[in-house]
């Protein structure tokens, strides 16, 4: 529309032209006032154009912030549309986790259960091995008195030898003792008897 005004403005301004040759100065006041006119509709007309342009220009930046808004806002849907996803993903992860929760709950209770169970077991050991404790102290007591005792019939012992070696000793010189008086008498009686053969008889 802008651009056909501007060829109509053209068209005038070239008939302007041309009658100014066909009349001359022949009534160029007439012509005057008449494309005085004209000028000032041409004026007016290039002022609306002007305001035109700057609508134009004012509805084009319009435009390109509506399309920044829209590339915003289909943006923004964009990210809803992934933060919808995403909370679905961690719905499901949730829901997984809690899972993994309550597994976790069964597992610790049994693993309390059982360390309940292992506590009174490892009481009950404590105890036993308290007992075997005692048990081997009073073992390790009787072991020191039989010790004790042992080690007083091994000095008997020793003495009861030691006397035993000397009666052994003792008899062995009295058995000596006693072959020498037995050679001794055996002496005396063959010099007897000898004596006796020897002697008359009365």
């Amino acid at each position: 529309m802008i651009r056909n005004a501007v060829s109509y403005y053209r068209k005038l301004l070239k008939e302007k032209e041309q009658l100014i040759e066909f009349h001359g100065a022949r009534d160029i006041e007439g012509l005057r006032d008449g494309f005085g006119c004209i000028d000032e509709l041409m004026d007016s007309f290039l002022m609306r154009q002007e305001s035109c342009r700057a609508m134009q220009e004012h509805v084009t930046l319009l435009t390109k912030q509506l399309d920044q808004a829209n590339e915003k806002l289909d943006r923004h849907h964009r990210e809803k549309e992934e933060l919808n996803r995403s909370n679905g993903a961690l719905s499901a992860e949730l829901q997984q986790v809690k899972a993994a929760k309550d597994g976790t709950e069964s597992t610790l209770q049994l693993l309390r259960n059982e360390l309940a169970s292992a506590r009174t077991l490892m009481e009950r050991n404590a105890l036993e091995v308290t007992k075997m404790k005692e048990n081997a102290d009073e073992a390790a007591s009787h072991i020191a008195t039989l010790h004790s005792s042992l080690r007083k019939a091994q000095e008997e012992l020793k003495l009861k030898l030691a006397d035993n070696d000397r009666l052994r000793n003792h008899l062995h010189e009295l058995e000596e003792f006693e072959q020498s008086q037995v050679q001794l008498l055996q002496s005396h009686i063959e010099k007897l008897q000898c004596l006796r053969q020897s002697c008359p008889r009365t």
